[in-house]
């Protein structure tokens, strides 16, 4: 690489209520440069940060002035901390070096000389890290040479900048420390700067379940995917990409040199336990490298449905009874109490409540349950997602019309084998509709079911996918809306227990409040299982 830039390097310096400390925290920069005319600082003020802007203007500019150092000042309409990330971004687009350093208006640099140590790297496709915060393993100032920016168009898409960056850098093997020390003052670290700018920060870490937190599925996935992009310009540019290549195959543990350089223990992330709560983990979580993507006709192959979850259900004869069954009892009226009181003792020792059966052929005697207990009797039935067609099949021996969609590339197939499965040769099986169910929607009118049904589908279908659907379900379907999973799986976010383009959307408590509230009622709601009425 060749440097076409003006500059060595560009200063990043967003900064909000800091007079002194920003004074203390430029001059040192400055004065311990060798080479200050190849150094752009560029500055982000609020345009509301009155005392700021008056120390700026009446101070630091001045200063910049007689020491004929480069700089630019950019007004924001205030973004808040929680979009750190877009001031910076912001920030690298108006610089023109061969490097980017990210600095704070509380950081000191300790060592003289120290743009020369960065620009020594010059060429190099580096994350560079300095020695700070009792040398945590992440690039806490991140320097990042100016082609990462070409490659994806900006530096970071998370107020976690140097959290974003690192994790970026050791899945592609690209962080370097580098002999450059600097003291970050900050109030929990050396008790300075306690003021309103430090109480006021909003940190997005450490609540999983929230989609701006920087450990939510969704942020992590999109860091795979940048990972990717720029791991498709280093092979471009003839770079070496063995590393991240290994870590797509599961051959290499993305995280060896940040384990290695945590030499004091301070990496705590988060993930979310079975019940949806935040909890520490000592290292990052990797999720699969693939991105979500629209769902495929491929994915869900004959292979995929003979493993997938509920074959053993299949295998014994039997609709599995925390969600198949439990969504038939409830577009009979029948109670999740009752289904349970029926079975003791296949609920009795089952994972989540999914009542999965591997004792011997029950499908009779749950459609002699269903036909026994059925306080309402659905009479044309819509299935989202039909899977292997275990529930297509069992409304339709039970003389109940139903149309199934199903994407699945053996659909049909599978519809067949599930039908002489459990009824015998001369059993006439359903015959899916297999489309994706936005486009199937597009030949059905709502209006004509009085049920519709969803078992185990709603997190394999995407949102942008399902969400017209919904909004006609809202519009033109008066009758029983069910969607069941096991009972205890809730929720279920993008890439749980599967990979992210299975599971490829969030199923959660607010998803079903806001149906919820659609809704004319709510006839249950336990864990996943929601019934409305419409």
């Amino acid at each position: 690489m060749t440097s076409k830039n003006e500059y060595s390097i560009a200063v990043l310096l967003p900064t909000k209520g800091r007079t002194d400390a920003l004074s203390r925290s430029v001059k040192g920069l400055i004065n311990r440069a060798v080479n200050p005319d190849r150094l752009q600082i560029i500055f982000g003020l609020d345009n509301d940060d009155d005392e700021g802007l008056a120390h700026f203007e009446s101070e630091i500019q001045p200063w910049l002035d007689e020491k004929e150092i480069a700089y630019t000042a950019i007004g924001f309409e205030p973004l808040g901390y929680a979009r750190l990330h877009d001031y910076v971004n912001t920030l690298a687009e108006n610089s023109s070096a061969d490097w980017m350093f990210f600095w704070n208006d509380d950081a000191l640099m300790e060592t003289t000389g120290w743009d020369r140590v960065i620009s020594s790297y010059t060429g190099q496709f580096k994350l560079l890290s300095v020695h700070t915060h009792r040398d945590h393993p992440y690039s806490i100032f991140p320097i990042v040479p100016r082609e990462w920016l070409d490659a994806v168009g900006h530096l970071s898409q998370h107020q976690m900048n140097d959290a974003w960056l690192s994790q970026i850098a050791y899945m592609l093997d690209v962080y370097q420390r580098i002999e450059v020390y600097v003291t970050h003052d900050r109030a929990d670290l050396t008790g300075n700067n306690k003021d309103s700018t430090y109480k006021n920060r909003i940190m997005l870490e450490g609540n999983p379940a929230n989609p701006g937190d920087f450990h939510n599925i969704g942020v992590m996935t999109a860091r795979i995917k940048e990972t990717e992009t720029i791991a498709t310009w280093m092979k471009s540019q003839g770079m070496d990409t063995t590393w991240w290549e290994n870590v797509k195959l599961k051959e290499q543990d993305p995280w060896q040199r940040l384990k290695e350089n945590d030499i004091n223990k301070q990496m705590v992330q988060f993930h979310l336990d079975g019940s949806g709560n935040p909890v520490a983990k000592s290292e990052p979580v990797l999720v699969d490298t693939k991105s979500p993507e629209p769902q495929s006709q491929k994915l869900y192959d004959h292979a995929y449905f003979d493993k997938a979850d509920g074959i053993t259900s299949w295998r014994s004869g039997s609709l599995k009874f925390g969600d198949a069954l439990a969504g038939l009892s409830y577009a009979h009226d029948i109670t999740w109490e009752q289904l349970v009181s029926a079975f003791p003792l296949v609920f009795a020792h089952n994972e989540h409540g999914r009542g999965e059966s591997v004792e011997h052929k029950f499908i009779h005697e749950q459609l002699s349950f269903l036909k026994n207990n059925q306080q309402r009797t659905p009479k044309r039935v819509l299935e989202i997602g039909g899977g292997r067609g275990e529930v297509a099949n069992a409304l339709k021996h039970m003389g109940i019309d139903v149309v199934s969609v199903e994407l699945g590339a053996d659909a049909e197939k599978w519809y067949q084998e599930s039908g002489r499965h459990y009824f015998g040769n001369d059993f006439e099986a359903v015959v899916p509709v297999n489309l994706p169910i936005d486009q199937a929607i597009d030949n059905l009118d709502l209006s004509h079911f009085d049920t519709i049904i969803m078992v185990e589908s709603l997190e394999h279908i995407p949102q942008d996918q399902f969400d017209p659907v919904w909004d006609r379900i809202v519009s033109q379907f008066r009758g029983r809306f069910i969607v069941v999973n096991w009972p205890d799986y809730h929720p279920i976010w993008v890439g749980r227990d599967a990979s992210p383009e299975e599971h490829c959307r969030l199923v959660d408590d607010d998803l079903y409040d806001a149906w919820t509230k659609q809704a004319q009622s709510c006839v249950f709601r336990k864990g996943s299982h929601l019934v409305l009425q419409f």
